[in-house]
């Protein structure tokens, strides 16, 4: 039988971070852990329209960081910071450290598979054709700069009696690839027949070639040439020198 990883799981530490940071001991590990999951259910309710894709935590020592990454930063911050304040006494009701909220925009929210997948889980509940909504979803994905996307939708499609799987891909998703940077998420979607399940992946690049990218830019002279063969060199050397033995010359290149 098919063994299923979550993609977000097999690249930690290398492509994604966690998405709460933060120490303890084993006695508050439990209280804090809650903590988080109270935070994150309170701003997920707050923001339902302001379309974020993540909730990071972060602790240290007496200071709670909450960085709310959204692709409307107008709407969580609010008119002259009305909204964001009474976000930030609602999180503070819940703990006893000091927080302070930070806004962080998603300039692409079509390379971003959380909104991704909200967003045809909406359309489906508005009763829009399941096929003319992925397809719309893979081709601005692809026209963003996505090198692949496959979304999964599964359950009573169209209205049907027996509910079916349907998946469409545009590009390539290696999902063995570690290298390999690749978001997944899913959602779900309440229409009158019942829920229907939307699984989303998007294949953005590979983390060698961002790596390179940044070091070098677009400069490619900076990129070094290949080393000659040290057997050659060695030859070269010594081919200068014709009165140099040429035993000495072997045992160097063997």
């Amino acid at each position: 039988m098919g063994q299923k990883v979550h993609p977000t799981s097999f690249r930690l530490s290398l492509n994604h971070s966690w998405s709460s940071i933060w120490f303890s001991n084993s006695r508050l590990y439990a209280e804090k852990l809650h903590e988080d999951m109270k935070i994150r259910q309170l701003v997920s309710k707050k923001l339902k329209d302001a379309s974020v894709s993540k909730i990071k935590i972060e602790r240290v020592s007496s200071k709670l960081v909450v960085t709310v990454s959204s692709s409307k930063p107008g709407v969580v911050i609010g008119k002259k910071g009305v909204d964001i304040a009474k976000l930030k006494s609602m999180i503070q009701e819940c703990t006893a450290s000091d927080v302070s909220v930070n806004i962080v925009e998603i300039k692409k929210p079509e390379l971003n598979p959380l909104l991704v997948a909200t967003s045809v889980a909406e359309q489906l509940e508005k009763r829009v054709s399941f096929r003319k909504i992925v397809k719309r979803v893979i081709s601005s994905a692809m026209k963003m700069g996505a090198r692949g996307i496959r979304i999964n939708v599964k359950g009573r499609l169209g209205g049907t009696d027996i509910a079916r799987m349907e998946w469409y891909q545009e590009g390539s998703i290696p999902l063995h690839t570690i290298k390999a940077k690749i978001g997944y998420a899913s959602a779900s979607a309440q229409t009158n027949d019942g829920i229907v399940g939307v699984k989303a992946w998007i294949y953005q690049n590979d983390r060698r070639t961002t790596h390179l990218k940044k070091r070098i830019g677009n400069n490619r002279d900076v990129i070094p040439k290949k080393k000659l063969n040290s057997r050659k060199l060695l030859k070269e050397k010594y081919m200068e020198k014709p009165n140099e033995d040429i035993t000495s010359l072997l045992v160097v290149m063997v």
